[in-house]
């Protein structure tokens, strides 16, 4: 790794932006104190996703639509399909992101550190905010089958969590499942 001085790293910006971009990280300083560093965003995505990974539950709803929770912010969606209560959470997300920043840049001083809020921001929009999601689930293995819908009133049922789109699969078929038995039941 390099240490530029920061009148250097200006002026010698496309080599610093292409050291970066080959996946050499950049330090930038003064005096000889490193004080920022250039890093590609996916590498910081992920370095960042170790220590705040995202692990949203979802639920079927009594309504025969899904509910989505997301401890780490506190947020929770509904949707009558899955996707669109994901792109609910998704676009919450993105809210408390930017509610986030705008508070950080507001006061003087350090910046509060949230590294939830960094890893959103760097994800930019739901596309990619999702597909984080979904990378962290993967990641870590989470657990993808629930015998009880799970409610905050009772949460000793076990509860289902969210993870890839395939493994998301098996919701569709239960809330599928679900709604043809209760047609059955109306007839």
């Amino acid at each position: 790794m390099e240490t530029w001085e920061t009148g250097e790293a200006g002026r010698h910006f496309e080599t610093v932006f292409d050291g970066t971009m080959r996946g050499d990280w950049q330090l930038i300083g003064r005096e000889g104190r490193v004080e920022a560093v250039l890093a590609e965003v996916s590498e910081l995505t992920d370095l960042l996703g170790g220590s705040y990974p995202f692990r949203p539950t979802a639920t079927a709803g009594a309504d025969g639509g899904t509910e989505l929770w997301l401890p780490e912010l506190g947020l929770h969606t509904s949707g009558p399909t899955l996707e669109a209560a994901r792109a609910d959470l998704a676009d919450a997300m993105l809210r408390f992101a930017q509610a986030w920043a705008e508070q950080a840049a507001a006061l003087s001083g350090r910046i509060v550190s949230n590294g939830y809020a960094r890893r959103i921001l760097l994800a930019g929009d739901r596309d990619r905010v999702l597909a984080m999601i979904d990378r962290d689930a993967a990641r870590e293995a989470v657990p993808t089958r629930a015998t009880h819908v799970w409610t905050e009133a009772d949460p000793d049922k076990p509860r289902r969590w969210m993870g890839p789109r395939d493994r998301l699969e098996k919701l569709h078929e239960a809330q599928a499942g679900r709604d043809g038995a209760a047609d059955e039941q109306a007839d």
